[in-house]
């Protein structure tokens, strides 16, 4: 049962007071916040003019975000120490993440690294997929307003429009052969996991590494194998690798659980990364 959270704010403006009673100090070089800024100037400069983003109330346009952010990086590359604090209390707002019982929450992000081969072999077997050239997004808003923001994924059988193919017809009935190009080859278990993270890196024998980011879903709903597998690993040792540590102990069973979830990711090359929730490259230590 999900229980509402109580209504207010996800924002809470602070006071002159609080804010220049900050220490404004920062144990990480400027390089790497200058690359955030950069790369969030990309995502506000892509952005069309009527979207929004509202701060407790106060609306601001993308192209007012960018000069803002213009603004923060001049004074960050200029000014240190007292002069900081005094530029950055005098020229900003600032607003406070809150919720009902005024504790954070924080995730970290890693990017795995997969062993592979540029064709099967007996240790990679498994296709790392490509975007399919068969698979048709659909944007079901462009036929109903009631609809809008919904989509859904399939693909032509003759005229008509079918799901697209599910994980156990991908990977036990090999069934996008021919019809999806493999990025690389690797570890069927460490696929299953790559796809659920959304990022990695490739490691191939001869030294090269292709870096991998999520593209597309085949669009089955996802289902967790940890739900799963609750009643074979004690819930206080569930994790990632007490998962992985199961499946390579009862091979027998790995398919039946992996294809439990139907939902399989398909990938495209990317230079930089990892790709963030606003499709640019993170930047360690500040994304």
């Amino acid at each position: 049962m999900f229980v509402k959270p109580p209504e207010g704010p996800a924002l809470e403006k602070l006071s002159a007071w609080k804010v220049s009673s900050y220490e404004w100090s920062d144990d990480l070089g400027l390089e790497g916040l200058d690359r955030t800024i950069e790369q969030s100037l990309v995502y506000y400069r892509r952005l069309p003019s009527t979207y929004k983003f509202n701060y407790n109330g106060q609306i601001y346009s993308p192209s007012e975000m960018a000069a803002s952010l213009e603004i923060f990086k001049e004074i960050i590359t200029t000014a240190s120490g007292d002069e900081l604090a005094r530029l950055l209390g005098e020229r900003f707002q600032f607003f406070e993440s809150i919720n009902s019982d005024r504790e954070a929450f924080f995730t970290g992000y890693y990017e795995p690294i997969l062993k592979g081969s540029s064709v099967p072999t007996e240790e990679f077997s498994e296709p790392l997929y490509a975007i399919p050239g068969d698979l048709i997004e659909v944007d079901l808003g462009k036929f109903s307003e009631k609809w809008k923001g919904a989509k859904i994924i399939g693909r032509l059988d003759g005229n008509r429009l079918i799901p697209y193919d599910s994980r156990e017809e991908i990977v036990d009935g090999n069934s996008l052969e021919g019809r999806a190009v493999p990025i690389a080859y690797v570890d069927g278990i460490e696929l299953f996991f790559l796809q659920v993270q959304g990022s990695g890196l490739i490691s191939f024998p001869d030294g090269r590494v292709k870096r991998v980011n999520y593209a597309q879903k085949n669009g089955h709903p996802y289902s967790s194998v940890g739900r799963l597998l609750k009643e074979r690993i004690p819930p206080e040792d569930m994790s990632l690798q007490s998962i992985k540590a199961y499946l390579h102990e009862h091979p027998d069973e790995v398919r039946g659980i992996l294809n439990y979830n139907k939902s399989y990711t398909f990938f495209r090359e990317v230079e930089a990364g990892p790709i963030g929730y606003i499709d640019v490259p993170l930047t360690p230590g500040r994304s």
